[in-house]
């Protein structure tokens, strides 16, 4: 019997529910944390009333380097190590862990998708290590590790409590690339605190999310190649960018970036002066809407801005620095037809 007591106890510790304990001191009930955010694996939630379909679909380039499993709520971990459909009970959640010590562009990677609407939450992390997740603040060496992830998946949504967490403050290469590419029932990203940027890191990652209206800071201003590219493309809920603080810029690293972003009214200052090889390419182009910006940059570097403000709203104000004068006037390329300018 006291066996039993400890295992129920121990169960119903792991899904997150609060208890009363006694204070031995004062003899006054205190309750038990809960799991925090940090803690919580990367989950799926399946708040329907009926059952679901995960369909996780495993590509191995070379050989398979992945330890990937899943666990439904109340049960036994299982391995995943080929293409997959799990049956999630209604009102049931699925949990999802790996360990892995590198990932190159030929390690294996794998898409999960879902047949209903449920929330997506938990920390990311817990796909690189699975019991010492809590504290990791790293992708160093796990280039593609979150590549395609939830690639055209349009039916996770965002809890309205429990945020979902992506911590790494230094990425690698392509590592979020196309992870949300296509969710169009996500309304907001999770936080992006990195600092350090990589070659493609957030490449298309929220490209055609077209029900995102609310997007996280992006505080990093050590940029690469390609970096930012196409990240917001197609993002046609989205009515305003966030603050671009670099001033040092990457070649391509801001091409497409709000490419066919149809509500964006202003965008965001653009600090860097000096202007380096494709960076504002097409970056603004289809933005229908745009009647704003703001930019600083006093050097032109080759193509940086061709077709940058192609297809805006047909009157605006362009803001520049008076010695400015490589902008090219009634073009899409510099200053559109229509459009005021301004000095700073």
């Amino acid at each position: 019997m006291f066996k039993r007591i400890i295992v129920s106890f121990l169960v119903i510790l792991a899904v997150g529910f609060t208890f009363v304990s006694c204070d031995s001191d004062n003899g006054k009930s205190t309750p038990v944390e809960t799991l925090s955010a940090e803690a919580t694996p990367l989950t799926l939630e399946n708040f329907g009333s009926t059952a679901m379909q995960v369909h996780v679909s495993v590509f191995t380039p070379t050989t398979n380097d992945s330890k990937l499993k899943y666990v439904i709520e109340g049960e036994s971990a299982v391995d995943i190590t080929d293409t997959i459909d799990i049956t999630v009970p209604a009102r049931k959640k699925i949990s999802f862990y790996d360990d892995r010590t590198t990932t190159t562009e030929d390690s294996t990677i794998y898409t999960i998708n879902c047949d209903k609407e449920c929330y997506v939450y938990g920390n990311v992390m817990s796909l690189i290590n699975s019991t010492d997740f809590k504290d990791l603040a790293s992708l160093e060496n796990h280039a593609y590790v979150f590549a395609t992830l939830f690639y055209d998946n349009s039916n996770i949504k965002n809890h309205p409590t429990k945020p979902l967490l992506l911590p790494a403050t230094t990425l690698a290469n392509s590592c979020y690339n196309s992870m949300f590419k296509g969710c169009t029932g996500l309304t907001k990203t999770p936080d992006l605190p990195a600092t350090k940027l990589a070659v493609r890191c957030y490449y298309d990652m929220f490209s055609g999310c077209t029900g995102l209206k609310t997007v996280s800071k992006l505080p990093a201003e050590e940029l690469f190649t390609e970096c930012y590219r196409s990240m917001f493309n197609g993002c046609t809920s989205l009515t305003s960018a966030p603050a671009l603080p670099a001033t040092t810029l990457a070649e391509k690293c801001y091409e497409n970036m709000f490419k066919g972003c149809t509500a964006l009214i202003a965008a965001p200052e653009l600090p860097a002066e000096n202007l380096v090889r494709e960076c504002y390419q097409t970056m603004f182009q289809g933005c229908s809407t745009l009647t704003s910006v703001t930019c600083h940059a006093i050097t032109y570097g080759q193509d940086a801005t061709t077709n940058w403000l192609s297809d805006v709203a047909t009157t605006g104000t362009f803001t520049r620095p008076s010695t400015a004068t490589f902008w090219e006037s009634d073009s899409p390329n510099g200053i559109p037809t229509g459009w005021t300018t301004v000095d700073l």
